[in-house]
Parts: structure tokens; sequence; C-alpha cells
């Protein structure tokens, strides 16, 4: 049975360990659990596989290498790996049953086994090499790729092994075992025969859960599925935290940043850590009632929600607590959000809309405010609130099982305030924004786009939500999957990073956070080499700064505007051609005139 396959392009196919440097506009990066090592094999170097993403060890420079869904691979979830050392490449099969060959920086995708419906058990048990031959067993038989012609050459059912081995004696072909792997979560890897020697993967080394981002400068993320501690990022990369100090990092359940200080707030059902990125302190032990949820006002006041106590505040040593509404349920996660007004929204997974709890200044006086569908009770466009997030004009976006409302009203408890529904075209269908679409999670850009993550994948819109500018799905981009879980932005460079029901990826957006005043113009890449293929991007901009682009003589190339701090420029004029070799001027001012700066731009031969 002759199967089809595709090839693929080329591409640069390994990153190093310098895997966690930002990546250039409009790319990905993975941030996988490497740790979770299956199998170790040995060809031209060592290759590591882990469950989503290949490791490559270089025994003599030492350097190691990552090989993901972002750099070529069609899939992730690898059930086995071999070598062919007569072609010099790289097997790969997936838990879904795709074949990946990579031979230098070109990968074939052979997905004969997977998309054929002529058997049940499709499963790739092992794979063996022998004489240009990849002999794969799978449930229903073996299928044997000619490593050459990269194709499925022959399948032969487990009914008609016996003739298969009249041609083939399999049971001559060796097989190659695993490596023996020795795991240390501190030290990494020892690979035999020198298991003394270590060697530190970069990245995570748990599955993490949550994610929370303080100062602009640091990331932190709990490990999940029970685990003691977390890890952080920064443009260093991953730290893992095991333990600090001799102290064991509690099962973490919510972290949330103080937005006036350095500070990250770490909990688990009974007790709240704080952690400044050196030092782990107790910030409050409860031993009564279950912690649901932590958040974060504007100004530093850390609100704690407990299924018993209710809610309360924690700031400078002092702690208030305050009942909740009758017949709230607390079942399940539960989110808190405090906006510009220090109002705080409260929501569940119960169907019972939205909660605003407000008070006056002392927070001695508070009041409950219910909204939820009906156009006299707040307008909600489904009574399960699933996410929601504060733009940088002050609206509330809320996420819902049926999209998402948005309340624009300044005081959103009066009870006049009712909540817009965006209205976006769609295949030349006027709809509301995302109707039927389950809002998982939500995120505000520096360029006060949103990003809304669904069932159905990433998708960025527009300020007003009437329209979509970026869908990203498994099937488009590296994500891992479509389920989006949870969303970050790091506003300094752009990065939003997405957490899928099985694992996280990083995407270099094109918006980043404004500078306060126009002083100088940050131009990467300067000059601009020949073999430069991406986004030029103008940096260190004030917000929607209007950006023009001359050549030395002042006539204009082309012109546009900032996303927040950021404005990027394909190299070539209003009609689509590559501009010539050259000096370019950039002028760059806010829309009153006040803020101005000049730079300029090398623009080398063959861009």
């Amino acid at each position: 049975m002759r199967i089809a396959f595709l090839i693929l392009c080329c591409f640069s196919i390994i990153k190093t360990n310098a895997q966690n440097s930002i990546g250039a506009i409009g790319t990905w990066r993975e941030h996988y659990n490497n740790f979770n090592i299956q199998q170790v094999i040995k060809g031209d170097q060592y290759y590591i596989a882990s469950k989503n993403q290949l490791i490559v060890y270089n025994e003599t420079t030492g350097k190691i290498g990552f090989l993901g869904k972002s750099d070529g691979l069609h899939e992730i979830g690898i059930q086995t790996i071999a070598w062919d050392a007569q072609n010099e490449q790289l097997i790969i099969a997936y838990t879904n049953s795709a074949i990946d060959i990579v031979k230098g920086d070109q990968v074939y995708l052979i997905n004969g086994i997977k998309n054929t419906s002529l058997f049940n058990n499709k499963e790739i048990k092992s794979i063996r090499i022998s004489k240009g031959l990849g002999f794969v067993e799978t449930g229903f038989g073996i299928v044997v790729i000619d490593l050459t012609l990269h194709e499925i050459k022959e399948t032969w059912q487990n009914k008609d092994l016996a003739q298969a081995e009249k041609i083939y004696p399999l049971s001559s072909i060796p097989y190659i075992k695993n490596i023996e792997v020795i795991k240390d979560s501190i030290k990494g890897i020892a690979i035999a025969p020198n298991l003394s020697k270590w060697i530190n993967i970069p990245g995570p080394r748990k599955t993490m859960n949550g994610i929370a981002s303080a100062n602009e400068q640091m990331i932190l993320a709990p490990f999940a599925n029970n685990t003691n501690g977390f890890a952080t990022y920064t443009d260093q990369g991953w730290t893992n935290y095991f333990s600090i100090q001799n102290t064991t990092i509690p099962n973490i359940e919510w972290t949330a940043a103080n937005p006036t200080s350095n500070l990250f707030w770490l909990a688990n059902t009974q007790s709240i850590y704080s952690f400044d990125g050196n030092q782990l302190q107790l910030v409050q032990n409860n031993p009564v009632g279950t912690i649901k949820n932590i958040s974060f006002s504007k100004n530093g006041r850390g609100w704690v929600l407990n299924d018993q106590k209710g809610l309360s505040y924690i700031q400078n040593n002092n702690t208030k607590t305050y009942s909740l509404p009758n017949g709230i349920n607390l079942s399940g996660s539960i989110q808190l959000l405090a906006n510009q007004n220090e109002q705080l929204y409260l929501t569940g997974p119960s169907i019972q809309g939205l909660y605003i709890f407000q008070s006056d200044n002392y927070y001695n006086t508070i009041s409950w405010v219910q909204k939820t569908t009906g156009s006299n009770s707040g307008n909600l466009p489904s009574n399960r609130v699933t996410s929601m997030v504060e733009d940088k004009d002050g609206a509330i976006w809320v996420g819902t099982d049926n999209g998402i409302g948005i309340f624009n009203c300044g005081d959103i408890s009066k009870e006049a305030c009712n909540a817009y529904l965006p209205i976006v075209k769609t295949n030349g269908f006027n709809a509301y924004l995302f109707q039927k679409e389950t809002i998982r999670c939500m995120a505000v850009d520096a360029a006060n786009q949103k990003w809304i993550g669904t069932n159905n994948g990433a998708w960025l819109v527009s300020q007003d939500g009437l329209s979509i500018i970026e869908h990203f799905t498994k099937d488009n981009s590296p994500l891992p999957s479509d389920t989006i879980e949870q969303m970050i932005i790091e506003p300094n460079n752009g990065e939003v990073f997405f957490k899928t029901n099985q694992e996280w990826v990083s995407y270099r957006s094109t918006a980043t956070k404004a500078a306060n005043h126009q002083e100088s113009i940050f131009i990467f890449p300067n000059p601009v080499p020949p073999d430069f293929s991406g986004l030029i991007s103008f940096k260190k901009l004030v917000d929607h700064a209007p950006i023009k682009i001359t050549d030395i003589n002042g006539k204009l190339i082309y012109q546009t505007r900032a996303l927040g701090g950021q404005a990027v420029w394909n190299g070539k004029t209003y009609e689509g051609s590559p501009v010539a070799t050259g000096i370019y001027l950039v002028f760059v001012r806010d829309d009153e005139g006040n803020e101005k700066a000049v730079g300029k731009i090398m623009i080398t031969k063959g861009y």
C-alpha cells in the first residue's frame, strides 16, 4: 500500500540554548516542560525527546539546541525517534501517528499513517532502520518508508508479516535501545556512560500553571499538578525554584503581582506568600476557610477571597473583611478584577452574571451591584461570565460563553450602565463579537488592542472590538492546542504568552510600551543586512506617534503610526517595491508636535 506524503520547504532548524532571547517581530517561541524526557538516542549528536520538543546535545561543544513546532516540526507529542545514519537524518514519530523526517534544514512530513481510514489501531510503537529503509511498527502492522525518497514504500498488515519476513528479514533488523539517562530536578540530566556529568537543560522543568507579571521585568508561573515550586522568566531566560533558603515552596494555585512594588503574591488554599525575586515570606496563614483567589488593586491593596470569611484586603499590615452578597456561589474557579476606580469585580463559574463591590474612600460603607442579561439589568450577552479585563480607556470587557460585553460608562455600578455588544463584520455578515464563543481569557496590549483566548484559538481585535486583526490556531501557528486558558503580555517587548491546555508558547507582537518622552529612536536592525527579510522596528516612541520615512533628499517613502511605543516597516515603498541601498531618515513626533526626534537607517543592497 503506497501512502502519500508532503514535503515542506527549508527553514532554520535548530535553536541553540539562546532560545530564550527575544525573537524577531512575528516569531513564536515554545516554553515547554523539557524535563519530561521520553527517549534518548545518539546519531551525529545526542537527540533527547521530551513530550513536545526535541533537545539536541553536542557532547563535544556542550551546546544545547531545541527543535519544536515554531522551528518547522508539524506536531507536538513525540512518540519515538530514530536516527538514519546512512542518510544522516532524524525520524520523529508523533502520538497522532504523523512522522517528520529532519534532514539538514529540511523537514519532510509523512501523514499517510495518520490519515488512513483503513485501520483502527494506528499507534506507532517503534522505528527500525536498515539499508535506507525505515520499518515503522504500528498497531496494524509494518509500514516501510523509503528514507531516500521520503515516501511510504509499502505496508504489511499483521496477517501478512510472515510474507514480509521473507522479503525483509525483520528479525535481523537492529533496534536501538534507549540510552540510559538519570534525571534530577535541580542538576538536570546525565547520559550514559558518563553519568557523573550533568547537563543543565534550559527552561522550566515542570508544567506551569497560571502566570503573573511584576514591574514589567519578571514573569512568574507556578508549577502545576500539585507540585512545589515555580519558574520565573526575564530577558535572561527561565529560572526554576523548588526551594528558597531551605524553605519548600508550597503548591501554588494563584499568583498576582503588586503594581506598586516588585512583589509577587503566591497563594495556595490556606496561605499567602510574597516573593521579591530573592526571598519568600509568609504574608498570611489562613487555617479557617479556603482561599479562592487573590488580586491587587491599582494602589497596591491585596484582595483575598475566602469561601468562609468573604472578601478582605491586606495593605501595610492592615486587614479588613467584608461579607459577600447573599446566594453567591463560590464553587470552582473565581475571578477578581480591580478597576482604575478601585471597584472590585467578582465572577465565578455559576450562572450569576457579574458582581461589583464598591465602597467609600475609607472602605467604611460598602454595597454590591449585580449585572446580568437584559437591557435594564446590565445587558450581558450571557449570565455565565468567564473572564474580565480593563482596557487603557477604563472600559471593562466582560467575556462570557456567548461573546463579549463592554461596559464603558465610567461608573459601572450605576443602574443605568449597560454593556455594549460590539458588532464585527465576518464573512460579509454583521454579527456580535464572538457570539456563541466561550471567552476563556483576555489581555490588553500596549496599543489598547485586545487579545482574546477561546476554545478556537487566539484572536487579536482592534481597540474598539469592531475588526479582527489576527486569528491563530494550532493549524496556522505553533500553538500546541486551540484551547487558550490564560494570556499575559510583557509590555516592553510586546511578547504575548499563551497558556493552552497543553503547554505555554509566546508570540512577539508589534505593540510595545510607549515612552513618556520622545528623546531618541531605537532602530533594529540598523544597518539592515542584505539577507534580512523581517520587519524593521522603531522603538522608544511616544504613544501612537506618527512616523515618516524619507530618502536623503526628503522624498516621502513611507509613513505609519506607532502601536503603543513601537512602529514597524517592511523596507518597502507604498507601492510595495523594496527600497534601494542608501541612507533613509526617520522623523517622529507626537500629535501636538511637541515631542520630536530624528533617526537614520542604513539599507544595504539586497534588501
